[in-house]
């Protein structure tokens, strides 16, 4: 009997283990330091970019950047930035990363 409680309560933690990791968005890599020229951020040349966001660090803070604002993210420090990407100029708006939003797979 006791062995098949502890069985039931395994199983309960790790269902609830997989909830808590769904809602976190999987981003790829470290964060590539962003240079600042004249107004605007600049990733470096050799820098593969994922499709979808930026994974950066600028003033000492690590970020994931969206071309869109994300809801999702709503309670997190967002400040938006000009980013030039292979000679494209746009506005991402970066939210500072947080291991309960985001989880990294190097």
């Amino acid at each position: 009997m006791r062995h098949s409680i502890t069985k039931i309560i395994g199983l309960f933690l790790c269902l609830f283990s997989l909830s808590a990791f769904a809602d976190r968005m999987l981003i790829t890599g470290r964060p590539v330091l962003l240079d600042l020229h004249e107004g605007f951020f600049v990733l470096p040349s050799n820098y593969i970019a994922p499709v979808g966001y930026r994974f950066v660090r600028f003033t000492e803070t690590n970020r994931v950047c969206f071309l869109n604002s994300m809801p999702q993210f709503k309670s997190l420090d967002m400040v938006q930035i000009t980013l030039q990407e292979k000679g494209d100029i746009m506005n991402w708006k970066c939210y500072e990363y947080s291991p309960k939003f985001f989880e990294v797979d190097y």
